[in-house]
């Protein structure tokens, strides 16, 4: 009499097991991103709430500023999570019109780091998101230096900087942790080489989607922000 086969038994455990550990880490997902998201719900009542304070001696109008401000950057933040083109992201953007449109220097930092942070939780950690925050801190400083005289081609400009800095601070990262590269000078230059996205992608990322992004990101939330404060400015003279 012929044994039964235990493949018979073993598949359909296996393949039992394996809906469930699905079943499972879907489920695990769906309340770890309500938590995450109730999170950054709290990250705004408290940034909100500074806002308020650091203004109380300030009038309506800076007030109003300061919350366009962070509107404008919780928006660029949320484009982080619509399907998009590899690279073309409005990080550095964000970075860039925190550092020009907040007054206040420790919230030009703090609000725009902390509402990334918590969106790369959503979106995934990885070993070298240090060199991404580092990068978004230089450009934040960039930001300061818009301040004193601001026009669009100006802006352009600084946008293309941004775009260079994210490359040159993050490829470095690349090459000091990866381990894909031999520690000298020829081996940074390759990461550097390999870095360019004409080797990632197609040849309309000859152009790079990474610069076409922080262009296109930064006129857009530079533009709402200047038409959003001569429609304050023009409702308050009405009033």
């Amino acid at each position: 009499m012929a044994l039964p086969c235990p493949t018979n038994r073993i598949c359909p455990l296996i393949v039992s097991l394996c809906l469930f550990e699905q079943k499972f880490w879907l489920i695990f997902l769906f309340f770890f991103k309500k938590l995450i998201y109730k999170f950054i719900f709290f990250i705004i009542l408290f940034f909100d709430c500074i806002i308020y304070r650091s203004c109380e001696m300030e009038n309506k109008s800076n007030k109003m500023q300061n919350l366009l401000s962070f509107g404008l950057i919780l928006l660029g933040v949320i484009f982080r999570f619509i399907p998009h083109p590899p690279n073309f992201a409005p990080i550095n953007a964000i970075a860039l019109f925190s550092g020009y449109s907040l007054q206040n220097k420790f919230l030009a930092f703090a609000i725009p780091l902390s509402i990334m942070f918590v969106s790369d939780l959503v979106l995934g950690l990885h070993s070298t998101i240090w060199a991404v925050y580092l990068s978004f801190g230089i450009i934040v400083l960039l930001g300061f230096t818009l301040r004193k005289s601001f026009s669009f081609k100006k802006l352009t400009i600084f946008a293309f900087a941004s775009s260079t800095i994210f490359y040159i601070v993050t490829n470095f990262a690349v090459w000091l942790t990866s381990g894909m590269y031999p520690l000298t000078k020829e081996g940074l230059i390759q990461c550097y080489i390999m870095g360019l996205p004409f080797y990632n992608y197609s040849p309309l990322e000859m152009f790079g989607f990474s610069l076409l992004g922080d262009i296109t990101y930064t006129l857009v939330i530079f533009g709402a922000y200047k038409l959003a404060l001569k429609r304050l400015t023009k409702v308050q003279l009405e009033s």
